[in-house]
């Protein structure tokens, strides 16, 4: 399975997703801001989760790979 964790920040998703997949899934981890990709690589690291991919996004576009995501976790704030 291929997921994405939209607005994934520091990856608190991303990393409990990335566990459900197991080593065979993916997981598109994004965020618009680079300070909150590094947070999420140290995370990733520390967790030692290595089927997560980090993707800078922008606010008009997700940056996802088109076809390939399965399922999409978008956390949305009012």
């Amino acid at each position: 399975m291929v997921a994405a964790d939209v607005g994934a920040g520091t990856g608190y998703f991303s990393i409990r997703l990335a566990r459900l997949v197991g080593p065979q899934g993916k997981i598109y981890a994004t965020d618009i801001q680079p300070e909150m990709i590094e947070s999420l690589r140290t995370n990733l690291r520390r967790e030692n989760i290595t089927n997560v991919v980090p993707v800078l996004a922008t606010q008009d576009d997700p940056k996802l790979p088109e076809g390939e995501v399965d399922l999409i976790l978008a956390e949305t704030r009012w």
